[in-house]
């Protein structure tokens, strides 16, 4: 049997569900291929999806590391600090 892997955060929940031993929090950093189940307009069915999750975070702090993430990749990406979300 084939099937479409439709986003990267169920098989997350899965994988946490199944493994009560997982020591948390757990980080989990994924990327790939991805479909949607619609074909809206002036959108792809297929995407590529990046993913970062943080479970089972006792503290906000988590949050605080996702907006590091983000800005880090940004910067990354060549948008310097301080103008993520400005228009150029």
């Amino acid at each position: 049997m084939l099937s479409l892997r439709y986003d990267l955060t169920a098989p997350l929940a899965r994988y946490v569900r199944e493994l009560p031993e997982l020591a948390l929090p757990h980080r989990s950093y994924r990327y790939g291929y991805v479909f949607r189940n619609e074909k809206p307009p002036g959108r792809f069915r297929q995407f590529m999806q990046f993913d970062a999750d943080t479970v089972g975070a006792p503290t906000m702090a988590a949050d605080a590391e996702m907006c590091m993430l983000a800005a880090d990749t940004m910067e990354a990406l060549g948008i310097p600090r301080g103008n993520i979300g400005e228009d150029e």
